[in-house]
């Protein structure tokens, strides 16, 4: 993997990293010189020698690279060590600060003249467009006429009603024990007919769903018996006491 010189370069600016660390001491006691100044002078000469091969052969994998990490590594201990004094604000003497000129005030005339500003002159578009806003006056389409039911069949509106009225209406009659049809065999245990069925009773009866009523009906053939007004047969109370 070393033979990469991508990996190289990482692998080696971590290891600057953790140079540095044992240089800089970062906990509140304040070790000049990190861990590593408290080592025999064997071990100062290893790290020495340690942290210059690794200089070197940053600099042979990419040039310039070790002087930018050495310029990133110095903020990093300078940033360690504000730390490590409480914070402390910056003392800046700036000479310009010291030595510059107060720049001369603004001298007000005394022959003040008050300004008239002068009307906006818009385009011609926007001013019919401004005009057009402030009191607007779009064309309605005309109302149809209430005996002109062959436009009013065509509206999707009505198309839509039409399929509602159909499909529950398949539903009721199916539903009924005298047509004889087997449960397994009903539209209502087909799915997409499902499917459909509800999103057209949604459109057109979605007030028979927030009636309180009926919240605990389960049973969607109770809410198509409630919108089309079919009450349930009431058993007889002699066949109930048999």
């Amino acid at each position: 993997q070393l033979d990469d010189s991508g990996f190289r370069v990482q692998f080696l600016t971590q290891v600057m990293i953790a140079l540095q660390a044992l240089e800089q001491d970062g906990s509140s006691k304040g070790y000049a010189g990190g861990s590593i100044s408290r080592q025999p002078d064997s071990v100062r000469n290893k790290f020495e020698e340690l942290k210059r091969t690794c200089e070197a052969v940053l600099r042979e994998t990419r040039e310039g690279y070790p002087e930018l990490l050495k310029h990133v590594l110095d903020r990093e201990a300078h940033w360690i060590a504000w730390k490590l004094a409480g914070c402390r604000e910056f003392e800046r003497n700036s000479l310009e600060m010291l030595h510059a000129k107060i720049p001369p005030a603004d001298v007000l005339s005394k022959s003040v003249e008050s300004s008239q500003t002068s009307k906006l002159k818009l385009p011609p578009y926007l001013n019919v467009f401004i005009k057009t806003m402030k009191d607007p006056a779009f064309p309605v389409a005309p109302a149809m006429p209430a005996d002109d039911e062959e436009a009013a069949k065509a509206t999707r509106t009505h198309m839509m009603r039409a399929n509602c009225d159909r499909y529950l209406n398949r539903l009721i009659e199916e539903d009924k024990p005298e047509t004889g049809i087997e449960e397994e065999y009903k539209a209502k245990k087909n799915k997409v007919f499902m499917w459909q069925c509800r999103r057209l009773f949604s459109q057109r009866y979605l007030r028979v769903y927030a009636n309180k009523e009926f919240s605990a009906k389960a049973d969607f053939m109770d809410f198509v018996k409630t919108a089309k007004g079919i009450q349930d047969p009431v058993p007889d109370a002699a066949a109930a006491a048999a």
